[in-house]
């Protein structure tokens, strides 16, 4: 969790209270919006330089828009040996990435008719930067009445927050299995 209270914590600050706690997956969830007030549904974005369509680009345009950013990016890195693990290890993260967005996406459409706005890929700036596989998901927009319904309701949030937990949970799984990890049997086991 990067905070424990309304507040708004800097995207960059995100991504690097992420990479502190060496976290295993980042999940940003937001409320979408749009002028056209029949938009609605979920979406789930992973990061990419380049948008999947105009209407990504725009949506990450306005998400990134929200901060301004601060002094002192990240520095060049000029060993080759260490650029070529790091685009490694981003190629991994990337698929990861994409995996997980198709998972989230497919838990909350699951168990209602809500609306399938696909998955995606655009350049957000809260995705940038962290050392583990990473989605933006967008569970619905506060802009059309029946989306509005839902995520106003606690009942709506905490269906989401149910669809979404299952969905981490199974990639919880998926990760552990694809590096081999699983559960140690105790001595009694059968």
């Amino acid at each position: 969790m990067t905070r424990d209270a309304d507040l708004f914590v800097p995207l960059e600050r995100r991504t690097a209270i992420a990479n502190d706690a060496r976290g295993d997956l980042f999940v940003s969830i937001h409320a979408n919006a749009a002028t056209d007030r029949k938009a609605r549904g979920v979406e789930s974005y992973f990061l990419s330089l380049d948008a999947t369509d105009e209407a990504a680009a725009r949506l990450a345009e306005r998400e990134n828009g929200a901060f301004r950013r601060t002094a002192g990016g990240a520095a060049a890195i000029e060993d080759p040996v260490v650029a070529i693990l790091g685009k490694l290890l981003a190629n991994e993260h990337l698929k990861e990435s994409d995996a997980f967005a198709r998972m989230a996406h497919a838990s909350l459409l699951d168990t209602e008719q809500r609306a399938s706005r696909g998955v995606k890929q655009a350049l957000f700036v809260v995705l940038v930067g962290l050392q583990m596989p990473a989605s933006l998901v967008e569970i619905g927009f506060i802009t059309n009445s029946g989306d509005e319904v839902r995520l106003g309701s606690r009942e709506g949030r905490e269906k989401i927050a149910r669809e979404l937990s299952s969905a981490i949970l199974d990639y919880g799984k998926r990760h552990d299995t694809l590096r081999g990890v699983g559960s140690a049997k105790r001595s009694g086991d059968t």
